[in-house]
């Protein structure tokens, strides 16, 4: 009889020690972000409705959902994941942040992410530019100097945009930095020509970039001078030193505030 009790005493041992080691916590340090791919909800979005407070005290969630990304089931660090190996863009971040996906600090994780537009080759071949934005832009660019038609891909501040690839600094125009103004130059431009807006680029002829390689140029979106409207408005003021150098200074709205002819 004993040994019978011993034995089964060993067996129930031995259960016991399995479960737990199938059921002990494994490491996060030894995830890589490649695990989550197949566990649910990790890199999935807050279901509709569901506040940040119910997911983030959720049992199913909260271990594994970090409540910096209220938006979307994001495990917390480690691992340290960036902006490829979620898919996910223009989130809402709180901080601390701990993955960085928030760069700029403007409260919004892995912006300024462009979608890949396919184009069909066939269509290049028999599609001609438009004859209206032709004529447009020969309307609004002067000199010899490029003229851009674009897309706004980011609002860099009160004077520059982002113009699909490039930079675009406003010509004759320095408006304050946010600390000083509260970003009201920008916040202006947001308005008037958001995200998305299509716009022309006049590039100056005599000073084509700035000093950090940034084009300098009028910018023409929604009808409307875009250097001129910040002068108008006192969001901004005129770039005085370089009215000698700009191909514009001679312009009416470069003349009524300050460049001299």
């Amino acid at each position: 009889m004993r040994p019978i009790i011993i034995s089964i005493i060993v067996g129930i041992g031995i259960v016991i020690v399995a479960a737990g080691f199938l059921t002990r916590d494994i490491p996060m340090d030894r995830i890589s972000p490649g695990d989550f791919e197949t566990q649910t909800p990790i890199f999935s979005t807050v279901p509709i409705g569901e506040s940040q407070d119910n997911f983030a005290n959720n049992p199913a969630t909260k271990d594994i959902c970090d409540v910096s990304y209220p938006d979307i089931c994001i495990p917390p660090y480690p691992p340290d994941l960036d902006c490829s190996d979620i898919g996910f863009s223009n989130f809402r971040v709180y901080q601390p942040d701990p993955h960085s996906f928030d760069g700029d600090g403007n409260g919004i994780g892995c912006e300024s992410q462009p979608q890949e537009t396919q184009i069909d080759p066939t269509s290049l071949e028999t599609a001609g530019p438009s004859t209206d934005a032709a004529d447009s832009q020969n309307e609004l660019c002067l000199g010899n100097a490029r003229c851009i038609s674009g897309t706004v891909v980011k609002v860099v501040d009160g004077d520059a945009i982002q113009v699909d690839d490039e930079v675009v600094r406003f010509a004759l125009v320095d408006a304050p930095k946010m600390k000083y103004d509260g970003g009201k130059a920008r916040g202006f431009i947001e308005e008037i020509c958001p995200v998305g807006s299509s716009v022309i680029v006049d590039q100056d002829d005599s000073q084509l970039e700035d000093k950090f390689g940034r084009i300098l140029g009028v910018i023409y979106c929604n009808d409307l001078n875009l250097n001129s409207e910040l002068l108008d408005l006192g969001l901004a003021e005129l770039y005085s030193t370089s009215c000698d150098q700009s191909e514009f200074s001679t312009l009416s709205w470069a003349q009524k505030h300050g460049c001299e002819s």
